[in-house]
């Protein structure tokens, strides 16, 4: 992961477009594979240590909103304390943009 992340880094500061490519790649295969339960807690943990580190502050809010939606409805129900914890931290790392809290404060007060 930091390979990607250092490269993805070095990126975003020359070449805007392909790292808009790369990005929008990696939350396609979130989306595409969130329902294989192996992989929830890794993609999950994926997607909040690039948006903790700042690196996806670039690309547009409205394409986390369906991380956002994805990652809220596979871990309400679960019963996985890692799923859920990795889930309430990407949550907590999304409260840094703009328009997040208000979903965010009502989904956080159900998910325990």
């Amino acid at each position: 992961m930091k390979a990607i992340f250092n490269y993805l880094k070095e990126l975003s500061k020359s070449n805007l477009k392909k790292f808009n490519q790369i990005c929008d790649i990696i939350l396609k295969v979130f989306t595409d594979n969130i329902n294989e339960e192996r992989l929830i807690l890794p993609l999950i943990n994926s997607i909040n240590y690039l948006v903790s580190s700042g690196l996806l502050n670039q690309i547009e809010e409205a394409k986390l909103d369906p991380i956002l939606q994805l990652t809220w409805n596979r871990i309400k129900f679960s019963r996985n304390v890692k799923k859920k914890l990795a889930g309430l931290q990407l949550f907590s790392s999304c409260l840094r943009y703009k328009g997040r809290f208000s979903f965010l404060s009502t989904k956080m007060n159900l998910l325990f």
